[in-house]
């Protein structure tokens, strides 16, 4: 689970312009969400990212049975694994490898 909301105010400060107090009103009991995504370093542009962050973040708020104005419980963490240090099945699965077998499934 995340900091609490009202940390993470704290540390950006009551002043930031893009959250103002917005963590604030979550002082509830109503759920928060934190969803870790691994993707290939380099694999995600900033829009698929972006869009990744929009879809996961829209499809948790539907299955809590919450609403787009709930959206600040839901934090979306997208993290780049470097080349080589992916496995899976006990071996380094490479990002050439993944993309092939995505280019052969989508046929």
């Amino acid at each position: 689970m995340p900091p609490t909301p009202r940390s993470s105010a704290r540390r950006r400060g009551a002043g930031s312009t893009r959250y103002p107090r917005a963590f604030a009103a979550l002082e509830d009991d109503l759920p928060r969400f934190r969803v870790d995504v691994t993707v290939p370093a380099g694999a995600l542009s900033d829009r698929r990212t972006q869009g990744l962050i929009t879809e996961v973040t829209a499809e948790v708020l539907a299955a809590a049975g919450l609403g787009e104005a709930d959206g600040l419980r839901v934090w979306v963490l997208v993290h780049e694994q470097p080349e080589g240090t992916w496995g899976a099945a006990g071996q380094v699965v490479r990002f050439s490898e993944l993309a092939a077998l995505a280019r052969e499934q989508r046929g």
